[in-house]
């Protein structure tokens, strides 16, 4: 008996007295829909693709509301990357409909390309595909790699890749937690949380703080104000008003606020970067401030600035910025806070405050490599000789001694500069044996008092002279012998 062929297993089962309910469900495994990514190979701008037989092409399925997109092929499959123009211009699908209808943004620099759109279909249809253009879509649907014309949510999955380039002409506004480039400043920039402080990274650094001003003032960045330390709250650092009056409300300074900060609620502040759009003509000082100036702690109002540089009498100097551009309303300070030291926070001088008094000197210790303050007590230079033909003082001692004078001393003009008034006292002794004394050019004595010609026996010789820079001359004030 020869084969037969079965064209209707509906009609078999019909004939066969088959159960109903099992044609119902063959019908609807063959009705069941199944929603497809596939691609057409294209090669023109506009054009009409022609779908599989019993597809209904789906709209709006890629990101915001895209209907299909476009990528380059290699080996006979789309590889996810968009195509660009001869011009390099990303090329994407400005319109696509129902009916396979296409138009790209412009021409590919390479053709064929793929047109790659989802549609749903019948099971009992499935066979009308050709398998090589189905594509692998995941739950979370088809996800281009480049050349995306809306947004991509990835939700909580992250993005991994070597490296990350950004878009360096980004359009739209920048809001809370997005980074993006910014060409102008040279880097990336960074919403933070709350959106009113932009940090420019690699440029700014910023700390969340409690303001804790006394009394309660509302922190505002149109006033930049600047602040110190005064403890923590929340685990978070508080702040009040710094003021450069004294140690205690300059030590501790560490930024310009760079948000509106209500009394006890937390707010950004600079500690090292650009603050903008900000009135720095020094107006608000009653001042007037120029590119350039270096700004300092206020010594006289607290958290404010100025451009006048404080001494150690008008107050503490702490170094706030500069300003990088003096203006009314788009003005721009650059802060990078430098706090003077006091001398006793050196870390190689002690000042006992139990023995500081008036008149005190800071004097070096050796034993314990510390320089200290200690009260003063003159000690001389002294130049000391045995005994030499030439004895030649220099300016940088207050005395010379000649111990034992053996022959016949000439006593020549001091080296060194010397100052109006400044004292010299020279002082002889022969070894037993008088010596004669002679005196070089710029010893000056009175007729009342002339120069001593000799030493006296075994006895000592005192001559004091101060310095006349009027007549460049050593004056000898007197002298004194048989001591």
């Amino acid at each position: 008996m020869g084969q037969s062929t079965v064209k209707n297993p509906r009609k078999i089962f019909s004939q066969a007295g088959a159960d109903p309910a099992l044609n119902n469900r063959v019908t609807n495994l063959e009705n069941n829909e199944y929603k497809i990514l596939y691609f057409e190979t294209i090669s023109s701008t506009t054009g009409t693709i022609t779908k599989p037989t019993g597809a209904t092409i789906l709209l709006d399925q890629f990101y915001s509301g895209g209907d299909a997109i476009v990528e380059t092929l290699s080996n006979g499959q789309p590889t996810g990357q968009s195509p660009l123009t001869i011009g390099g211009t990303v090329v994407s699908v400005t319109s696509f409909d129902t009916s396979g209808n296409y138009v790209l943004s412009g021409t590919p620099s390479a053709y064929p390309v793929a047109l790659v759109y989802i549609f749903k279909i019948k099971a009992i249809d499935l066979p009308n595909l050709n398998m090589t253009n189905i594509m692998q879509m995941d739950t979370n649907s088809y996800v281009p790699y480049t050349g995306a014309i809306t947004d991509l949510d990835l939700g909580e999955y992250e993005l991994k890749a070597g490296q990350i380039e950004l878009d360096q002409s980004p359009t739209g506004t920048a809001g809370v937690a997005v980074t993006r480039w910014n060409d102008t400043l040279g880097s990336t920039e960074t919403t933070l949380k709350g959106g009113s402080v932009v940090l420019k990274n690699g440029v700014d650094l910023v700390a969340r703080v409690v303001n804790k001003v006394t009394p309660n003032t509302t922190l505002t960045k149109a006033a930049y104000q600047v602040v110190k330390v005064s403890g923590a709250q929340g685990q978070r650092l508080a702040v009040d008003f710094a003021q450069g009056d004294v140690d205690l409300n300059s030590a501790d300074t560490i930024g310009v606020v760079n948000e509106t900060i209500a009394t006890n609620q937390e707010g950004f502040i600079l500690t090292v970067g650009q603050i903008e759009e900000i009135n720095t003509t020094g107006s608000l000082q009653s001042e007037t401030w120029v590119d350039g100036d270096v700004l300092y702690l206020s010594p006289t109002i607290p958290g404010a600035m100025t451009n006048i540089k404080p001494t150690g009498l008008t107050g503490h100097i702490v170094v706030l910025g500069y300003v990088e551009y003096a203006h009314a309303i788009h003005g721009k300070i650059y802060v990078k806070i430098m706090n003077g030291w006091e001398l006793d926070e050196l870390h190689n001088v002690y000042i006992n405050p139990s023995t500081l008094s008036n008149n005190d000197l800071l004097q070096y210790e050796s034993s314990t490599s510390l320089w200290k303050n200690k009260a003063f007590t003159f000690i001389p230079n002294v130049q000391s000789v045995t005994s030499a033909a030439t004895v030649t003082p220099t300016t940088l001692n207050d005395e010379v001694v000649v111990t034992a004078q053996a022959a016949a001393l000439n006593i020549a003009n001091p080296t060194g500069t010397a100052s109006q008034g400044q004292s010299l006292i020279i002082r002889i002794k022969d070894n037993g044996t008088a010596r004669a004394l002679t005196f070089d050019t710029q010893y000056r004595f009175s007729t009342d008092q002339p120069a001593p010609t000799t030493t006296v026996l075994s006895k000592t010789i005192y001559l004091g002279f101060v310095w006349n820079s009027d007549d460049s001359t050593w004056d000898c004030l007197g002298w004194i012998t048989n001591i």
